[in-house]
């Protein structure tokens, strides 16, 4: 993976928003990720930062007033309000 390769390994949808993961890879061998969301009406298309600075991020969820999401490199599953 090239340095700076961002993949987007996660995403979930609710009635106003999109919500996703991102992993960032940092050489030699460490991911960086961030939770974003943006209006599903397309008016803030480059999204919002709602959590940074996990060791990689995976699959996200929501359920409720929440998003949950996992971070591998934590050893975690954590969760956000909406």
């Amino acid at each position: 993976m090239a340095k700076g390769a961002v993949i987007i390994p996660g995403l979930a949808v609710d009635d106003a928003y999109v919500y996703w993961t991102t992993s960032e890879f940092i050489p030699p061998i460490s991911r960086f990720g961030s939770v974003y969301r943006a209006p599903k009406d397309g008016t803030q298309p480059a999204g919002e930062k709602l959590a940074t600075g996990f060791q990689g991020l995976a699959r996200i969820v929501e359920y409720g007033p929440a998003v949950y999401f996992t971070s591998p490199g934590d050893h975690a599953v954590l969760k956000l309000a909406k």
